[in-house]
């Protein structure tokens, strides 16, 4: 079994550098943790502001050093976003102010040139998984606390698949 961290790691703890330094599983760098690391790409943010300031010039060099990918095994991809982005979406897209599902082929074309059979993303901090039409699965494990739009001024509704679970 493999553990891997589709991060964006520090949002809103800035304790996260030290569970880069126990963990020691394969970690691929989110956006945030990018926007920290350089903050002329990141967009005005109280929690960034606030994580970059709470972390040495070192720690912040770390997580502007992890990986956009990281090939774990034979066929297996990790991504945060999609492969050429930590900021784009793979599985989903906005749709009237709410995030939708893909279809197959939209995912294929977002996957583009991937050789891999199974694909690990994150960055909407909900769990999905589907297939594009070459049979590539594609999984969003989900997040384990941070909700994804704390203080973000593009809000969207994440939904849980059903009409009742808002």
């Amino acid at each position: 079994m493999v553990s891997v961290l589709l991060a964006a790691l520090l949002l809103p703890s800035p304790q996260a550098p030290q569970l880069l330094d126990t963990v020691g599983m394969p970690t691929v760098r989110g956006n945030h943790d990018r926007w920290i690391a350089q903050p002329s790409t990141a967009p005005n943010s109280p929690s960034i502001a606030f994580s970059r300031e709470a972390l040495s010039a070192t720690q912040r060099a770390a997580l502007g050093a992890l990986p956009a990918t990281v090939a774990l095994d034979a066929g297996v991809l990790a991504v945060h976003g999609t492969p050429t982005s930590d900021a784009e979406y793979l599985l989903e897209e906005k749709v009237d102010g709410r995030l939708a599902l893909v279809t197959a082929g939209t995912l294929g074309s977002r996957l583009g040139d991937v050789q891999a059979e199974l694909i690990l993303c994150g960055h909407s901090h909900t769990q999905h998984f589907a297939a594009d039409n070459a049979g590539r699965l594609v999984l969003n494990p989900g997040s384990v606390g941070c909700p994804r739009y704390a203080d973000n001024a593009d809000r969207l509704v994440n939904e849980a698949g059903s009409p009742h679970a808002r």
